[in-house]
């Protein structure tokens, strides 16, 4: 019994180790090999686009959105902590990372 479920948890895990690797093979072909690593490791970095930030951490919880008259000004919200209030607020203008703020820290 123990090396029928130790069979099934090594295939489980070179599925995942398969699908980790596909998934990191497209992301090189569409941001280079530099981006698709951080986005694996889930990181936000200045100069990242909206598509890289979204790849990496997931779809926010919200965006807020103001423009002006030079430029388009969003704010990705992640992980709900009360109303209107964020964990993390990741800030884009024309849809690239400028800055953001992490429960109280922040990075610009």
């Amino acid at each position: 019994m123990f090396k029928f479920i130790t069979n099934i948890f090594q295939k489980y895990q070179a599925k995942k180790e398969e699908e980790r690797l596909a998934r990191l093979q497209q992301l090189v072909s569409r941001f280079g090999a530099c981006n698709a690593q951080r986005i694996v490791n889930g990181e936000i970095w200045l100069g990242a686009t909206a598509e890289m930030l979204v790849e990496s951490l997931g779809a926010p919880d919200d965006i807020a959105e103001q423009q002006t008259a030079r430029k388009i000004k969003y704010t990705y919200k992640y992980h709900r902590i009360g109303k209107n209030r964020y964990r993390l607020r990741v800030k884009l203008e024309d849809n690239v990372v400028v800055g953001w703020e992490d429960k109280g820290e922040r990075y610009d």
